[in-house]
């Protein structure tokens, strides 16, 4: 009896979280000299996303929002995927802190 509920309760783990992963939503941005590719982002409301961030440059950058709470350095060259929580439907400020005119937006609609 023991056996059977551990096995019908791991079998509703799997099936009540399983849907929940595969519904990730993951985004991409490039740090470069200049700019953030893409320079606008769109992304849905009030849901969590990944936000992949690669540093295109020879030197370290910040990626920063305020407003989303993000703060990560990303070494040069490197990837790092950020965990960003749900926001509210508008618009939101991204940029490198190390050099403040590459920045772009992101928005939450």
């Amino acid at each position: 009896m023991l056996k059977s509920l551990s096995c019908a309760l791991a079998l509703a783990t799997v099936v009540f979280i399983a849907p929940a992963v595969a519904d990730t939503h993951s985004f991409e941005v490039k740090i470069l000299d200049d700019r953030l590719e893409p320079a606008e982002l769109r992304v849905p409301a009030n849901t969590a996303f990944d936000l992949k961030v690669t540093n295109a440059t020879v030197a370290a950058a910040e990626i920063e929002s305020e407003d989303l709470r993000l703060e990560k350095v990303i070494p040069a060259g490197e990837t790092a995927t950020l965990r960003v929580r749900p926001a509210k439907p508008g618009s939101y400020k991204v940029f490198n802190e190390f050099k403040e005119s590459v920045s772009g937006i992101i928005i939450a609609e």
